[in-house]
């Protein structure tokens, strides 16, 4: 952790400053970080890599910070009546807990959704598709670490936060695929929503089959 620090530290206040140049292109010009990425050009931005890695890692603090001072707000489901035995908290906290490696075992599936919503353009392949998406999945994870804290003096329950903070993300996303394509806005927007639909639904899928492993575990306990 203290090496992460440094390093953080090191790439924030180094002359080029590549973390902020990297953090600020990311809302402005997404196209010219992935594009250079892309085209061999890694000295400019932080590589995709190691910002998947500050991303991940900004993500297991929020969720120290949530679990050690805030655990009331990550309460789920209050008030909704439960099946006996079973603790939808429980199954909550396992998921936010290993958010990281849910993060990336989807980022691969999520990079074919992206290809095969955009498979009209033959621009980007499906490796670019993967910069494409940890690029803009790692930032967007970036910019929730600090609204959930913003939101944190106000009791909001961190699950409802977490839908809020989506709403923007989802003009993000179309915003970096229209600086990546020529499509129209309507087209744009058209096919990012196809593409949060689908993307929606892998988790959906993964969590029924969670829910019915936990079932059959249960039952047979």
């Amino acid at each position: 952790m203290k090496s992460f620090f440094a390093h953080f530290i090191n790439q924030f206040l180094s002359i080029d400053n590549k973390l902020l140049k990297t953090f600020i292109d990311l809302f402005t010009r997404p196209d010219l970080v992935i594009d250079s990425y892309v085209k061999g050009f890694r000295k400019t931005y932080v590589n995709v890599i190691s910002y998947l890695g500050l991303s991940i890692t900004l993500m297991g603090l929020q969720f120290f910070i949530l679990k050690k001072f805030f655990p009331e707000l990550l309460q789920y489901g209050s008030g909704l009546e439960q099946p006996e035995g079973f603790d939808i908290n429980s199954v909550m906290d396992f998921i936010t807990e290993y958010q990281s490696v849910i993060t990336l075992v989807s980022i691969p599936v999520y990079s074919l959704i992206s290809r095969f919503v955009f498979k009209k353009s033959k621009k980007y392949n499906v490796a670019e598709h993967f910069v494409i998406i940890t690029y803009t999945s790692a930032h967007w994870f970036i910019i929730s670490f600090f609204m959930i804290l913003i939101t944190l003096p106000f009791g909001l329950n961190f699950y409802n936060a977490s839908q809020l903070i989506s709403i923007p993300a989802l003009f993000y996303m179309a915003h970096v695929y229209k600086k990546l394509y020529e499509f129209s806005w309507k087209s744009t927007i058209l096919r990012t929503i196809l593409y949060v639909v689908m993307s929606f639904l892998f988790p959906m899928i993964i969590a029924l089959i969670f829910g019915i492993l936990y079932a059959v575990f249960y039952l047979k306990n």
